[in-house]
């Protein structure tokens, strides 16, 4: 599992394992909007959870 912000404004979240993962995003972090994703329903962001599939990945617009 690998996430950081890119220049404030866009969350980038990647698995790299063949298990399902769970990641907490940080408290101030809001999705705004999918910019872009490895395949569509691949990663999911709920209640401040995303779930990335096996091998998946995503970049999320974040609000500011």
């Amino acid at each position: 599992m690998f996430a950081y912000v890119r220049a404030g404004s866009v969350l980038v979240v990647l698995n790299f394992s063949t298990e399902v993962v769970e990641y907490t995003l940080p408290r101030d972090i809001k999705v705004k909007s999918v910019i872009v994703e490895t395949e569509k329903g691949a990663v999911e962001v709920k209640d401040g959870v995303a779930i990335l599939q096996a091998y998946s990945g995503a970049l999320y617009r974040i609000a500011a």
